[in-house]
């Protein structure tokens, strides 16, 4: 099985304790303990680190394991989910910041190929499976907080509200902003 695996070094400091590498990549081995633990892939036993002469890439053996450090660039995102599927990858992990996932997804499309979207909340957009059929996310989008929030507002029959929140620490997290748009739609 060979897997991509697309993460940011955080070198932007307002994204780092979210997505950074130093907080994700040992996500990794956790995975392989639970693989092994459950017999979720009974073919597959051994996993072999080597690093190979180009500091950015590691490939795990036997269950091939290859990251990109992509530090949520758009166009390296979809560049490097390019290269893996033409390089017979099975799937990919990521990218980890909404706005990648919506251009690796229509990337993933065109490739009719799965990726894996583990953003920390991702444009309610990639629920559109006509626009995004191999898309797959492991967290919330937000426009399911959003429905949650209208929900809260309907049960305590509140009609005026007032929302107070911070925009976006960056443009690669923006986080309540997300929710804003689906709650203004909503």
């Amino acid at each position: 099985m060979r897997v991509g695996h697309s993460f940011s070094v955080a070198i932007h400091k307002c994204y780092a304790e979210f997505i950074g590498w130093k907080q994700t990549a040992g996500a990794v081995g956790v995975a392989w303990d639970k693989i092994q633990n459950d017999g979720i892939l009974p073919g597959y036993d051994t996993l072999k680190l080597e690093l190979p002469e180009l500091p950015d890439k590691f490939i795990l053996y036997f269950f091939s394991l290859t990251w990109v450090l992509s530090d949520c660039i758009e166009s390296t995102d979809a560049g490097s989910l390019i290269e893996y599927v033409e390089q017979g990858a099975d799937v990919v992990l990521g990218p980890a910041c909404s706005a990648s996932a919506v251009i690796s997804g229509t990337v993933a499309k065109y490739y009719d190929f799965p990726i894996v979207v583990w953003a920390g909340m991702f444009f309610s957009t990639l629920l559109n499976n006509d626009d995004y059929p191999t898309v797959m996310a492991s967290t919330w989008s937000s426009i399911n907080q959003a429905r949650t929030l209208t929900r809260l507002f309907q049960k305590y029959h509140w009609n005026n509200i007032a929302v107070v929140y911070y925009a976006a620490r960056s443009e690669m997290l923006p986080r309540c902003s997300l929710i804003i748009s689906d709650l203004e739609v909503i």
